[in-house]
């Protein structure tokens, strides 16, 4: 098992740090993986340079490599080590190329949700600068309003002031992000409501382990059914709350209409659906197929509290991966 990223501090061991490394692996996530999955029966080796990896991939029949590097401002960026491994026949664990480069897009991702059958949030994507002389969200979407970066992960660019009330809000967030280097944005419709993910490994496009994660406080209660997760929220040492693995609040149809996804897009292995229960319906907000594999977050961790500990999860997940690299599912547009 290969595992390939550019590592990083742990979050806060460097304050300075750019928000572009802020989604990249850190040395604590490297140290717990190469952990279990030692535990789970691989031998570990690392490239801690993206750029090594590039310039010089492993060698032999028995290398399956990890792609952990969701860092850069490309949205093409969690799609290089994929597109790379099948450049040189090598076996890789997640989602393809394809895959990658739709679900960095959130507003591109959403096309593939509604063909599959989820139900997602209005949106108006801001593609430059020049987009948000006319942009007047309440012309097209019932406040409040989300605006984030429309590539990036882990919630970065997310703050109490991404949920914006009035227009004014709404454009003064936007150009605060495309200030930050952020932009593009994605401006969509609050949804209200506890917040969930659909956690799940597929294998030939049918989900063969599954589990919904949640956000519990002491009181029982999801903290974010008035409020955003934010990037702070996310990277909360001691947070008041702790995530949760919920049974019976999405339905059989759901998780089916999860499965046809797949099938769209092809090699996925294992993803992250992430979205609410609006009087409980589950309606999307995004995907999340580069995930952060740690027990403080929602994959791992929601797993782990249904008695799934990780060196279970990543075995079964490198073995769905393989079969899924050596008998590729046909993608069947919708």
């Amino acid at each position: 098992m290969v595992l390939v990223g550019d590592v990083v501090p742990d979050c806060g061991g460097t304050p300075d740090r750019s928000w572009f490394d802020e989604d990249k692996p850190s040395r604590s996530e490297i140290a717990d993986l190469v952990e279990w999955l030692t535990e789970a029966g691989y031998a570990v080796d690392m490239y801690d340079s993206v750029r090594r990896f590039v310039e010089v991939p492993p060698t032999g029949d028995n290398a399956i490599v990890f792609p952990l590097w969701r860092g850069g401002t490309s949205r093409n960026r969690t799609a290089i080590i994929p597109a790379v491994c099948e450049s040189h026949g090598i076996a890789y664990v997640g989602g393809d190329a394809l895959v990658q480069t739709v679900c960095q897009d959130k507003s591109l991702s959403k096309l593939c949700l509604r063909a599959a059958g989820f139900t997602v949030p209005n949106e108006w994507a801001l593609r430059s600068t020049k987009d948000i002389s006319a942009f007047r969200p309440s012309l097209r979407l019932r406040a409040p309003f989300v605006v984030k970066p429309l590539y990036s992960a882990c919630s970065i660019g997310v703050t109490a002031a991404s949920l914006c009330g009035s227009d004014a809000d709404a454009a003064e967030r936007a150009r605060q992000l495309f200030a930050a280097g952020l932009g593009p944005v994605i401006c969509e419709e609050f949804i209200a409501g506890d917040e969930v993910s659909l956690c799940f490994v597929e294998e030939a496009g049918r989900v063969v382990r599954k589990c919904v994660a949640t956000f519990r406080d002491a009181e029982g209660r999801c903290p974010f059914v008035d409020r955003l997760c934010t990037f702070e929220d996310k990277v909360d040492a001691a947070p008041p709350w702790k995530i949760t693995a919920l049974d019976d609040v999405i339905d059989e149809g759901t998780w089916r209409i999860a499965e046809d996804l797949t099938r769209t897009l092809g090699k996925v292995d294992y993803m992250r659906i992430d979205g609410r229960l609006e009087d409980g319906r589950f309606v999307v907000i995004e995907l999340t197929p580069d995930i952060h594999l740690g027990l403080s977050s929602c994959f791992l961790g929601s797993f782990n509290a249904a008695g799934v500990p990780p060196p279970v999860v990543l075995d079964h997940l490198v073995t769905a991966s393989l079969r899924n690299w050596s008998e590729p599912t046909a993608v069947a547009w919708v």
